[in-house]
């Protein structure tokens, strides 16, 4: 399931749920009887309460569930075109903040959607398109960009491989000049179009 909120100033977010199967019960654990799972729903929803009013501690211990809140695009600096971030160049907002990198510790997950949309709603500036993304811990460490940034970014110095000619003109075969304009300037993109229209001819 996915929605999408707009507003002014291209700031979009887009919520996106199914990724995470949440269960009270952790598996291998004993069946609990009816009494035991009123007492754990009538627990998760006083955590889940404490939560909101800014104390998460108590929900962290009972559920794996969390909310990342990842910046998937945003404006060029140049074009005003909204383009999406690259793997080798990540933007998180946890709930101490901005990061410049994946999260790998439960602290940089917010426990709650809607804490994750307040601490989203505070931000400045916020433009650009926004994911908050229902997951787990050990489902963000398991995510290819995630594991390609381990490989190739962190702690490194890293150069972004060039595009061979053959790799542009499968990309404007496919997407034409939208899909150069969601990885270069609009500048470069129509340079690069003229270019590889001019092979073709």
């Amino acid at each position: 399931m996915q929605g999408t909120m707009t507003k002014p100033n291209a700031f979009q977010v887009r919520i996106s749920s199914g990724g995470f199967r949440s269960a009270f019960r952790a598996p291998g654990s004993p069946r609990l009887s009816p009494t035991e799972k009123d007492a754990l729903a009538t627990q998760m929803a006083r955590a889940q309460q404490k939560a909101l009013d800014g104390d998460d501690s108590e929900l962290r211990s009972l559920t794996q569930e969390r909310y990342a809140v990842e910046c998937v695009s945003d404006i060029g600096a140049f074009d005003g075109n909204m383009r999406k971030r690259k793997f080798s160049n990540p933007l998180f907002l946890t709930p101490s903040g901005d990061s410049l990198a994946f999260p790998e510790c439960d602290g940089d997950l917010f426990t709650t959607r809607e804490g994750a949309l307040i601490c989203l709603e505070k931000r400045l500036p916020r433009e650009g398109e926004w994911e908050v993304r229902q997951t787990s811990l050990a489902l963000e460490l398991q995510g290819k960009r995630y594991l390609r940034w381990v490989k190739e970014v962190k702690g490194q110095p890293y150069t972004e491989p060039r595009r061979t000619q053959e790799e542009l003109a499968e990309i404007y075969l496919h997407g034409g000049l939208p899909a150069l304009l969601k990885i270069y300037s609009k500048a470069h993109a129509l340079k690069v179009a003229k270019r590889l229209i001019s092979l073709r001819s």
